[in-house]
């Protein structure tokens, strides 16, 4: 998928490589981190349980 999105990002944006990849980078992290406390408080949360019982 990055080697789409790197070259369209660089090209839309009229950016160089250098700076698509970094901002390619943020994306990778922000989504890694949002995912990761998305997850962790569902989980704390646990609606489907709360349904069950």
């Amino acid at each position: 998928m990055i080697v789409i999105t790197l070259p369209a990002l660089a090209w839309y944006l009229a950016i160089t490589w250098r700076e698509a990849i970094f901002l390619e980078l943020g994306f990778l992290v922000f989504i890694l981190i949002y995912t990761f406390i998305f997850n962790w408080l569902y989980d704390t949360y646990q609606p489907y349980k709360k349904m069950v019982l």
